[in-house]
C-alpha cells in the first residue's frame, strides 16, 4: 500500500512523484494500491499526477487500486476495480439507441449534402452573371477531358459488351415464343432507356467521383484549399464549378455513345446468331424507338453526372487533416453516388411510368 500524505498541488507535485515511483512494485502486473485519505489539499498538478499513473498503470499491466479518493477528483474517474482489478465494462447502447445514432448521422450527411449543393447553385448562378470570378477557360477544358474523354475508352468497352450480354439473353427468351424478330427493338429501347444511361452513371463514379473526392481530398489534407481561401479564392468557383460542369458535358455525350456502341453489340450478336444482317437490325433498331426513348435516356445520363459530381466533390472537402481519411472519403464517395444514381434512376423510371413515357 502507497500511502499519500498532505497537500497534492504544484508545489508538492514532483516530490510525491518521486516517491510513487520509489514505491511501485518491481514485479510486472502485481497490483498498485494508492491511499489518498490523508490528502489535505489538491489541485490540476495533483490531478495529471494521478491521471499519469493510472496511464502508467496500464501500460504496465499493473492492476490500479485507489482508496480514499477526494471528491476534487472525482471527474478521474479513478475507482476501485475490485478483488479481480477488472474495470466495470462500458454499456452497450441498445439496438434502438444504435439505429437512432444511425438514422441521425445520415440524416446530418444528407443534409449537409444538400447545403452543398444550394452552395453550388448559388456559385454557379453568380458566376454565369458575372458577380463572380471563375478558372480559366484552359482549366474547364482540362477537366471536360478528364471527366469525359478519359473516361471514352473504359464506356465504350463496356457499352459494347453490354449490347452483347442484352441481345444474348433476349435471344434465348424471344426464340421460346418465335419472335427473334423483335430482338433489335427490344435491344434498341433497353440500351438507350435504362442499361446505357445507368452503365455510364457507374463508369463517372467509379473512375471520375473517386478521382474528384481523392483530388480534393489530398487538396484539403495538405491545407491547398485553406491557402487558396486565404488569397482570396473563391473555392466553389475556381475549383467545383469547373469539375461538375465537366461532368455534366461528358454524362450525356458518353450516354449517346454508349447507345450506338451498344447497339453496335448487339447487331454483331444478331448477325453471328440470327443470320440478320447488321443494315436490317439497326433499321429494325431505328423503327423501334421513339425520339422519347433516346431523350429519356440522356436525361438521365444528365442526372447521373449531376449525383456523380456533387457527391465526389462534397466527399473531398468533407476529408480531414489525416492522410487515412482520404481513402475512407474516396470510397464514401464511390458507394455513395452508385447508391444515388440507383435511387434517382428508380425515381425517373417510375414518374416517367406514370406519365406514360
Amino acid at each position: 500500500m502507497i500511502f499519500v500524505h498532505g497537500p497534492l498541488d504544484q508545489a508538492h507535485a514532483a516530490d510525491v512523484w518521486a516517491e510513487l515511483e520509489r514505491s511501485l512494485p518491481d514485479v510486472r502486473g502485481e497490483r498498485v494500491r494508492v491511499d489518498l485519505s490523508d490528502v489535505t489539499e489538491v489541485d490540476g498538478a495533483g490531478a495529471a499526477l494521478l491521471a499519469a499513473l493510472e496511464r502508467r498503470c496500464v501500460r504496465e499491466d499493473r492492476p490500479l487500486v485507489t482508496h480514499g479518493v477526494p471528491e476534487s477528483l472525482d471527474s478521474l474517474r479513478v475507482r476501485d476495480p475490485g478483488p479481480a482489478g477488472a474495470q466495470p465494462a462500458a454499456e452497450r447502447p441498445g439496438l434502438v439507441d444504435a439505429a437512432g445514432h444511425w438514422t441521425l448521422a445520415r440524416v446530418r450527411r444528407a443534409r449537409s449534402l444538400l447545403e452543398f449543393l444550394g452552395l453550388v447553385l448559388i456559385a454557379a448562378a453568380r458566376t454565369a452573371t458575372g458577380r463572380r470570378r471563375t478558372a480559366p477557360l484552359d482549366h474547364w477544358l482540362h477537366q471536360v477531358q478528364r471527366a469525359g474523354a478519359e473516361a471514352m475508352t473504359l464506356a465504350v468497352s463496356l457499352s459494347f459488351l453490354m449490347g452483347l450480354i442484352t441481345a444474348i439473353n433476349f435471344i434465348r427468351g424471344l426464340a421460346d415464343f418465335n419472335a427473334t424478330g423483335f430482338l433489335p427493338g427490344v435491344v434498341a429501347v433497353s440500351l438507350t432507356r435504362e442499361l446505357a444511361p445507368l452503365l455510364t452513371g457507374i463508369v463517372l463514379a467509379g473512375r471520375s467521383g473517386a478521382g474528384l473526392a481523392a483530388e480534393l481530398g489530398t487538396m484539403k489534407a495538405g491545407e491547398e484549399i485553406d491557402a487558396l481561401e486565404a488569397m482570396g479564392f473563391d473555392v466553389t468557383s475556381w475549383l467545383i464549378l469547373p469539375r461538375i460542369a465537366a461532368l455534366l458535358a461528358a454524362g450525356p455525350l458518353l450516354t449517346a455513345l454508349g447507345d450506338a456502341v451498344g447497339l453496335a453489340g448487339g447487331a454483331l450478336i444478331g448477325w453471328t446468331n440470327l443470320e440478320m444482317s447488321p443494315s436490317r437490325f439497326l433499321a429494325d433498331a431505328r423503327d423501334s424507338l421513339r425520339t422519347t426513348d433516346v431523350g429519356i435516356g440522356l436525361v438521365k445520363g444528365f442526372a447521373f453526372a449531376v449525383v456523380v459530381g456533387v457527391v465526389g466533390c462534397h466527399r473531398g472537402l468533407s476529408t480531414g487533416r489525416a492522410s487515412e481519411s482520404v481513402g475512407v472519403q474516396t470510397t464514401s464517395a464511390v458507394v455513395l453516388s452508385i447508391l444515388l444514381i440507383l435511387v434517382v434512376d428508380a425515381a425517373l423510371t417510375a414518374g416517367l411510368q406514370v406519365h406514360g413515357w
